[in-house]
């Protein structure tokens, strides 16, 4: 069950959360999005930057997802645990380049 939860879950929330944000649908605000300096002075930079790192996020939850399921259905055989570690860190391994592409982009505004 717990590896629903991370392997599944958890990537289908990130991806429902990163919509709005692609679809330039966040305002400015100190608790959604893609907060920095630079993108809370700048309505423009906000809107790009999030929309930018919305997208970034989408992609890394589908990867995550992609390896979640397949760690579910493709190997049964490896025990739950491991399936859990590995799922866990192909997440927080796809978040954290989602972020760091979105810092780069974020120089080029």
């Amino acid at each position: 069950m717990k590896l629903y939860l991370i392997g599944v879950f958890t990537p289908l929330l990130t991806a429902v959360l990163a919509i709005p944000l692609i679809l330039r649908g966040v305002p400015p605000n100190i608790w959604y999005g893609f907060r920095t300096s630079k993108t809370l002075s700048d309505q423009r930079i906000w809107y790009e930057a999030n929309a930018t790192s919305g997208r970034y996020l989408l992609v890394a939850s589908m990867m995550s997802l992609a390896l979640g399921a397949g760690l579910i259905w493709l190997a049964p055989d490896v025990p739950e645990n491991q399936r859990i570690a590995w799922s866990t860190l192909g997440y927080l391994a796809a978040l954290a380049a989602a972020v760091a592409a979105s810092f780069i982009q974020l120089r080029r505004l």
